[in-house]
């Protein structure tokens, strides 16, 4: 895996292996290290690429709405793999990672067993809205996910970023913020997961 860094044009930063590639706005630089392959693409290029052109919609796309990510549920490609993998699955849509996982499927009260066809058309809507309020806020805001209004009386309290930026992620054996009830953590996927056994009807 490549390593690589943002920061503002002016920033000196100290080599940290060979620079392979940089791109500079007027704003910031990204910086990438110890790349093995690197492809440089313009529109056609990627829509022909073996492996991108597979990629999902982009979560972050504005133009990607609810309604498309139910479809996507509902399609058969997808309908009948469980939560726990679809939302790791790019194909599936483009952008979702494991912290991500854990928080929508909570927001959405869903469970990594379950699969679209077991979900309600309701079910399947709320599970489509978190996918993409999630992911959003998320990006927006600094990797928190957690409600905004609540991480904000955390901080006033003097609470640090690692007790107030998730939901349940990484927040095993502490309460949950709805309930009360024990955060619990468990393996979908071949990764971890985090859960609220009362508010998503888990239990192991």
């Amino acid at each position: 895996m490549a390593n690589g860094s943002l920061g503002k044009p002016t920033t000196i930063l100290k080599p940290i292996a060979s620079l392979r590639l940089a791109i500079h706005t007027a704003q910031t630089s990204a910086l990438l290290y110890s790349a093995s392959e690197i492809e440089v693409l313009d529109n056609d290029s990627l829509a022909a690429h073996p492996f991108l052109r597979k990629l999902g919609p982009d979560i972050l796309d504005p133009d990607v709405t609810v309604q498309q990510v139910q479809q996507r549920l509902q399609d058969r490609r997808f309908a009948r793999r469980q939560l726990g993998s679809l939302l790791l699955n790019q194909q599936f849509l483009g952008g979702l990672g494991n912290y991500l996982r854990s928080e929508i499927l909570f927001v959405s009260r869903s469970q990594p067993a379950q699969r679209p066809q077991d979900l309600t058309p309701a079910q399947q809507q709320q599970l489509a809205e978190a996918i993409l309020a999630v992911s959003r806020q998320s990006y927006q805001h600094n990797g928190i996910t957690n409600d905004l209004q609540r991480v904000q009386q955390l901080k006033d309290q003097g609470f640090k970023r690692a007790a107030y930026r998730f939901w349940v992620f990484n927040r095993d054996g502490q309460p949950c913020y709805r309930c009360g009830q024990t955060i619990g953590k468990a393996i979908a996927g071949g990764r971890r997961y985090y859960f609220c056994p009362r508010c998503q009807g888990i239990t192991l």
